[in-house]
């Protein structure tokens, strides 16, 4: 899979360090497929301007994935991380996936040319340092990798999308056409040149 930027940005996530590393070796036969770290959300509904941690693009859709690491624990409602460094709480990651995946939606289908794209789409949270063995109400298991999951990261990729593809309205594919024209719009390649007059 290629990933946008090829380097992970700066980030104190070591978590999403070791994501960022084993998405590489994901669908290496897919030249499609493309990831993009920390991609800016600036239509997001909740904050005045969000972030996925990583954003999947492919032939299955737009897919949101959000990174926890450490040793994670949900008290009252309120969830929490843990490490050498000490406990400290954390946005429930669901939610935050969950709200990054309409933000995502929304910049899409706010440009005329994806606004008639039938666009499947879905999100993930990755647990790498943890097992994961709950279940809940809020969460079906599907969505969630683990640290059992994470060392076949790619086959959990592969029942990710088809778990989302399976949600009514949800069970299109993306062209290559698609996908490259998506892939120019969320993150282009771009040089800006010095006009003329400035530099006289």
């Amino acid at each position: 899979m290629k990933l946008i930027p090829d380097r992970p940005f700066d980030t104190n996530s070591h978590a999403e360090k070791k994501v960022f590393d084993v998405i590489r070796d994901c669908f290496s036969l897919e030249n499609t497929f493309v990831a993009f770290h920390s991609f800016n959300l600036t239509k997001h509904d909740k904050k005045r301007v969000g972030e996925a941690d990583f954003l999947i693009i492919c032939k299955y859709g737009a897919f949101v994935l959000e990174i926890k690491g450490g040793r994670i624990s949900h008290e009252d409602g309120r969830w929490f991380t843990s490490n050498s460094k000490g406990k400290f709480q954390i946005s429930d990651p669901f939610k935050q996936a969950n709200g990054a995946m309409f933000a995502v939606e929304k910049i899409i289908k706010n440009n005329p040319d994806f606004s008639s794209l039938k666009l499947p789409i879905g999100y993930g949270v990755v647990f790498p340092d943890c097992t994961w063995n709950l279940q809940g109400a809020e969460w079906d298991r599907q969505m969630i990798c683990d640290s059992k999951n994470f060392r076949d990261f790619e086959g959990w990729l592969k029942r990710l999308f088809k778990y989302w593809n399976s949600k009514p309205n949800n069970n299109f594919t993306l062209s290559s056409r698609d996908l490259k024209s998506l892939k120019v719009f969320l993150r282009p390649d771009f040089e800006l040149v010095e006009v003329l007059y400035d530099k006289i």
